[in-house]
């Protein structure tokens, strides 16, 4: 009698990876994994989109959330913020780190926004921002000139 013949086990096709689309919320607040209580929220996010976009990529802002209120700053110095947006509020806000002349209160209104307390200009959308732009580059300004952040020494 003749052995049976031998056959080759079926060959197993290789896994393939395949790629999966994440259906991440963009607009979704997210949570500083150290401190729950840090929520940067959609609005906060664009406000530093719109200001990036008004400022130029190659300045060198960042972002940085508190428990009370959103900062952009400049070079990531805490002590440079260009702005603090409020956005918790009835009346979302941002305050800048230049007094309010009354040049500046001018171009507040011209742009159709209001002052509201503390001389912070009442921002209902994050993208108003774009209406004052005189204010972003002139706290750009302030900023970037290092002679503002020296100690000042008294004399003896």
């Amino acid at each position: 009698m003749a052995p049976p013949p031998v056959v080759a086990a079926p060959v197993q096709p290789e896994p393939v990876a395949v790629p999966t689309v994440d259906n991440v919320d963009e607009k979704a607040d997210i949570i500083d994994p150290n401190n729950a209580k840090i929520i940067t929220t959609y609005a906060e996010r664009r406000l530093f989109e719109v200001t990036q976009d008004i400022l130029g990529p190659d300045t060198e802002l960042a972002a940085k959330d508190t428990e009370s209120y959103y900062s952009i700053l400049f070079q990531g110095k805490v002590n440079r913020w260009l702005m603090r947006y409020q956005g918790d509020k009835k009346q979302p806000s941002v305050s800048f780190c230049i007094p309010m002349t009354d040049e500046r209160k001018r171009e507040i209104e011209r742009a159709g926004l209001e002052l509201g307390a503390g001389d912070s200009v009442i921002i209902m959308q994050p993208e108003h921002i774009a209406r004052i732009p005189g204010l972003i580059f002139d706290a750009l300004a302030y900023c970037s000139d290092d002679a503002n952040f020296k100690r000042k020494t008294t004399e003896a």
